[in-house]
């Protein structure tokens, strides 16, 4: 994938793009036929598929939505599939076909290479870490779908598409940030500054926590209420991604598209600092990750100070493979392995 992701011939059957097909179709099929044990969340949407298949007024599916704090429209989507299918399989299949079908949409409208995108997807352990947490995923990614109107400042189907996202997972209404920040170009100087505040704000945190709980709604404060320090192996290899764009990248050439992506970017870099004082901010961190597989591409296809791009690339996506092995070997990224199909 990495080798014809950097090829721009399209290798076509009647038309179809065989190769980006392929490398679309076989992941998503892997996801669509994977057991219980696949991503250590899978377990809990399937027992909430179940269960709401079962309920049958409003005031219990309310009742059920606010306890296990589920989305309304997730619930909605979960018991329409119910008139229909009682297995609990069902919801992992329709989900990761949802995934499939935002991620195949992004990656073709914004990315300059789509299957070097679709090689970064499972190699920076975006795709298993899906897995485990695929509805804020499928959110993230029909957000990241909608930034064309950030790029044309079109602030109301921005804010639809948040709405739509939201009823997968509230979380991505943090994404309305990029949209004022976005009118901010970043340079050097201010990509640096920004990572740097990270991690002050991290330093900070102790003194910062009782503010930041004025704004967190009750139902949400046993998140506070935890501290765990999550898995600086993965910040640290994003941190040489963020090193290598700054080097590479020729800033006064960068479109507004660059911009967009960087400060995408720079909020996951934001919000993985502070993972490590508490670890629901991973999975906020996660939400800006698919960004990275439109953002790496469009940093190797624009490098300034490079002669021969074509070895360049070669080392740059061989070392991500390498650590893409490493990390497997360190540990299962989301509890995805040993993988299980569902028949098993």
């Amino acid at each position: 994938m990495a080798i014809n992701g950097c090829n721009r011939r399209q290798y076509k059957l009647a038309g179809v793009d065989v190769a980006f097909w392929g490398a679309v179709i076989f992941p998503a099929a892997i996801a669509v036929l994977r057991g219980i044990t696949v991503g250590a969340d899978t377990k809990n949407y399937y027992a909430y598929y179940e269960d709401i298949v079962q309920l049958h007024t409003w005031k219990d599916l309310s009742y059920y939505a606010d306890k296990y704090l589920i989305e309304t429209g997730y619930m909605i989507y979960n018991k329409i599939l119910g008139f229909f299918f009682e297995s609990g399989q069902t919801i992992t299949i329709c989900n990761s076909i949802l995934l499939f079908i935002a991620l195949t949409v992004m990656i073709k409208k914004y990315s300059l290479k789509p299957i070097l995108s679709l090689f970064l997807y499972i190699t920076l352990g975006i795709y298993q870490t899906a897995l485990n947490m695929i509805p804020s995923n499928i959110a993230s990614l029909i957000v990241i779908g909608g930034f064309c109107f950030i790029l044309e400042r079109k602030l109301w189907k921005f804010l639809l598409i948040i709405v739509l996202a939201m009823q997968m997972h509230q979380s991505v209404f943090i994404f309305i940030a990029l949209y004022i920040l976005h009118s901010i170009k970043l340079t050097r100087f201010r990509a640096v500054l920004l990572f740097g505040a990270g991690g002050i704000v991290l330093m900070l945190y102790d003194r910062l926590l009782p503010v930041i709980s004025l704004f967190v709604p009750d139902v949400y404060q046993r998140y506070l209420m935890t501290s765990q320090i999550t898995n600086g192996v993965v910040f640290g290899f994003h941190i040489l991604i963020f090193i290598f764009i700054l080097v590479v990248t020729d800033f006064r050439k960068a479109g507004s598209s660059f911009n967009l992506y960087l400060w995408a970017f720079i909020m996951e870099l934001e919000f993985y600092w502070l993972s490590f004082r508490l670890e629901i901010f991973s999975r906020v961190s996660f939400l800006f990750s698919p960004v990275l597989i439109l953002l790496v591409p469009f940093v190797t296809d624009n490098m300034r100070f490079v002669k021969n791009k074509k070895l360049i690339n070669g080392i740059f996506y061989t070392l991500i493979g390498v650590q893409y092995v490493l990390r497997l070997s360190i540990n299962n990224i989301g509890s995805t392995m040993p993988y299980m199909f569902f028949w098993q």
